[in-house]
Protein backbone atom coordinates (compact mmCIF):
# COMPACT_ATOMS: atom_id res chain seq x y z
CA UNK A 1 0.00 0.00 0.00
CA UNK A 2 1.64 3.64 -1.20
CA UNK A 3 -0.71 5.67 0.04
CA UNK A 4 -3.76 5.92 2.41
CA UNK A 5 -5.78 8.55 3.71
CA UNK A 6 -7.25 9.23 6.92
CA UNK A 7 -10.16 11.29 7.99
CA UNK A 8 -10.37 11.86 11.79
CA UNK A 9 -9.94 15.02 14.24
CA UNK A 10 -7.02 16.20 14.47
CA UNK A 11 -7.42 17.71 17.72
CA UNK A 12 -8.55 13.90 19.19
CA UNK A 13 -4.91 12.26 20.36
CA UNK A 14 -6.66 9.07 20.59
CA UNK A 15 -7.61 8.98 17.27
CA UNK A 16 -4.01 10.27 16.47
CA UNK A 17 -2.96 7.30 18.37
CA UNK A 18 -4.77 4.63 16.93
CA UNK A 19 -3.97 5.83 13.29
CA UNK A 20 -0.15 5.45 14.52
CA UNK A 21 -0.70 1.86 15.62
CA UNK A 22 -2.01 1.10 12.32
CA UNK A 23 1.10 2.45 11.04
CA UNK A 24 4.09 1.37 13.26
CA UNK A 25 6.09 1.68 10.71
CA UNK A 26 5.60 5.17 10.28
CA UNK A 27 5.65 6.97 7.20
CA UNK A 28 8.00 9.02 4.69
CA UNK A 29 5.84 11.83 4.19
CA UNK A 30 2.50 13.18 5.78
CA UNK A 31 0.80 15.72 4.77
CA UNK A 32 -2.06 17.94 7.12
CA UNK A 33 -4.62 19.01 4.94
CA UNK A 34 -7.15 18.76 7.80
CA UNK A 35 -9.52 21.23 9.40
CA UNK A 36 -6.95 23.85 8.69
CA UNK A 37 -7.63 25.23 12.34
CA UNK A 38 -3.99 26.41 13.57
CA UNK A 39 -4.11 24.89 17.16
CA UNK A 40 -4.82 21.39 15.34
CA UNK A 41 -2.12 22.04 13.11
CA UNK A 42 0.05 22.23 16.06
CA UNK A 43 -1.90 19.20 17.89
CA UNK A 44 -1.02 17.19 14.55
CA UNK A 45 2.56 17.76 14.57
CA UNK A 46 2.93 16.88 17.83
CA UNK A 47 1.74 13.62 17.92
CA UNK A 48 2.47 12.73 13.81
CA UNK A 49 6.18 14.04 13.44
CA UNK A 50 7.52 11.06 15.51
CA UNK A 51 5.95 8.62 12.77
CA UNK A 52 7.87 10.72 9.98
CA UNK A 53 11.02 8.31 8.85
CA UNK A 54 14.31 9.66 9.13
CA UNK A 55 14.96 11.87 5.92
CA UNK A 56 10.88 12.08 5.70
CA UNK A 57 8.63 15.10 4.73
CA UNK A 58 6.07 16.60 6.59
CA UNK A 59 3.73 18.77 5.00
CA UNK A 60 0.98 21.51 6.76
CA UNK A 61 -0.93 22.75 3.92
CA UNK A 62 -3.80 25.65 3.74
CA UNK A 63 -1.59 28.00 6.24
CA UNK A 64 -3.64 30.93 5.29
CA UNK A 65 -5.49 30.07 8.00
CA UNK A 66 -3.13 31.35 11.00
CA UNK A 67 -3.30 35.18 9.44
CA UNK A 68 -6.93 35.54 10.00
CA UNK A 69 -7.72 37.75 12.60
CA UNK A 70 -11.13 37.96 12.51
CA UNK A 71 -13.25 34.61 10.71
CA UNK A 72 -13.91 31.05 10.57
CA UNK A 73 -13.15 27.86 9.20
CA UNK A 74 -15.50 24.94 8.97
CA UNK A 75 -16.94 26.00 12.22
CA UNK A 76 -14.01 27.27 13.92
CA UNK A 77 -13.41 30.72 14.94
CA UNK A 78 -10.01 32.14 13.29
CA UNK A 79 -8.23 34.69 15.80
CA UNK A 80 -4.71 34.53 15.17
CA UNK A 81 -3.09 37.28 12.65
CA UNK A 82 0.32 38.18 11.26
CA UNK A 83 2.78 37.54 14.37
CA UNK A 84 0.30 36.55 16.46
CA UNK A 85 1.85 34.27 18.94
CA UNK A 86 0.30 30.26 18.81
CA UNK A 87 -1.49 28.51 19.34
CA UNK A 88 -3.95 30.78 17.43
CA UNK A 89 -1.54 30.70 14.88
CA UNK A 90 0.54 27.83 13.47
CA UNK A 91 2.86 29.80 11.30
CA UNK A 92 4.82 31.66 14.14
CA UNK A 93 5.11 28.16 16.06
CA UNK A 94 6.59 26.37 13.38
CA UNK A 95 8.93 29.60 12.19
CA UNK A 96 10.38 28.81 15.43
CA UNK A 97 11.57 25.24 14.42
CA UNK A 98 14.26 27.73 12.55
CA UNK A 99 15.86 27.90 15.97
CA UNK A 100 15.18 24.47 16.86
CA UNK A 101 17.17 23.85 13.74
CA UNK A 102 20.24 26.25 14.12
CA UNK A 103 20.00 25.58 18.31
CA UNK A 104 24.10 24.69 18.19
CA UNK A 105 24.74 27.92 17.40
CA UNK A 106 23.15 29.54 20.19
CA UNK A 107 24.87 26.63 22.60
CA UNK A 108 21.48 24.84 23.18
CA UNK A 109 21.69 21.99 21.52
CA UNK A 110 17.91 20.69 23.80
CA UNK A 111 16.51 23.64 22.91
CA UNK A 112 12.77 22.15 21.22
CA UNK A 113 9.62 24.21 20.63
CA UNK A 114 7.24 21.11 20.45
CA UNK A 115 7.79 19.47 23.49
CA UNK A 116 11.08 17.49 22.43
CA UNK A 117 9.05 16.03 19.09
CA UNK A 118 11.40 18.49 17.00
CA UNK A 119 15.00 16.89 17.87
CA UNK A 120 15.47 15.62 14.44
CA UNK A 121 14.03 18.75 12.12
CA UNK A 122 16.51 18.98 9.44
CA UNK A 123 15.19 22.13 8.15
CA UNK A 124 11.35 23.87 7.56
CA UNK A 125 10.75 25.63 4.08
CA UNK A 126 8.10 27.97 3.65
CA UNK A 127 6.27 28.71 0.52
CA UNK A 128 2.74 29.99 -0.18
CA UNK A 129 0.40 28.42 2.01
CA UNK A 130 2.33 25.60 2.72
CA UNK A 131 5.07 24.24 4.99
CA UNK A 132 7.38 21.75 4.87
CA UNK A 133 9.53 20.24 7.40
CA UNK A 134 12.74 17.50 6.37
CA UNK A 135 13.65 14.81 9.00
CA UNK A 136 17.21 14.51 9.60
CA UNK A 137 18.08 11.36 8.04
CA UNK A 138 19.51 8.26 9.64
CA UNK A 139 23.21 8.39 11.18
CA UNK A 140 25.35 10.10 13.50
CA UNK A 141 26.80 12.09 10.48
CA UNK A 142 24.03 15.00 10.36
CA UNK A 143 24.86 16.31 13.22
CA UNK A 144 28.83 15.89 13.28
CA UNK A 145 29.31 19.21 11.38
CA UNK A 146 29.63 22.11 11.95
CA UNK A 147 32.40 20.86 13.96
CA UNK A 148 33.43 23.70 15.43
CA UNK A 149 31.56 26.71 16.19
CA UNK A 150 32.54 30.41 16.65
CA UNK A 151 29.98 31.34 19.15
CA UNK A 152 28.13 29.38 22.01
CA UNK A 153 25.67 29.57 25.01
CA UNK A 154 28.16 32.18 26.55
CA UNK A 155 27.66 34.00 23.84
CA UNK A 156 23.58 34.38 23.62
CA UNK A 157 22.67 33.25 27.17
CA UNK A 158 21.04 36.95 27.96
CA UNK A 159 18.96 36.40 24.51
CA UNK A 160 18.11 32.88 25.05
CA UNK A 161 16.79 33.16 28.61
CA UNK A 162 14.27 36.05 27.39
CA UNK A 163 13.15 34.08 24.36
CA UNK A 164 12.60 30.91 26.98
CA UNK A 165 10.68 32.70 29.22
CA UNK A 166 8.53 34.22 26.47
CA UNK A 167 7.89 30.67 25.35
CA UNK A 168 6.81 29.93 28.69
CA UNK A 169 4.82 32.95 29.52
CA UNK A 170 2.54 31.86 26.02
CA UNK A 171 1.61 29.01 28.21
CA UNK A 172 0.82 26.64 24.37
CA UNK A 173 0.08 23.68 25.84
CA UNK A 174 -2.45 24.82 28.32
CA UNK A 175 -3.65 26.68 25.41
CA UNK A 176 -3.96 23.66 23.30
CA UNK A 177 -5.58 21.60 26.82
CA UNK A 178 -8.44 24.22 27.54
CA UNK A 179 -9.66 25.00 23.62
CA UNK A 180 -12.93 24.02 23.38
CA UNK A 181 -12.92 23.02 19.88
CA UNK A 182 -10.03 20.21 20.64
CA UNK A 183 -11.00 16.98 21.77
CA UNK A 184 -10.08 16.16 25.06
Amino acid sequence: EKLAIYSLDQSDKVALAAMKAKNPEGWDIVIDDGSHYAPHQIISFQNLWPKVRPGGLYVVEDIESSYVDNGQIYGYPLEGGIGHPPPSNAVEQFKRLADVVSRKHFGQPQFTVFEGVDHDVADVVFADGIIFVHKKPAGDYWDFFPRMLVYGAANSSKSFAEYEQKLQDEHLQEALRTDPHNAK
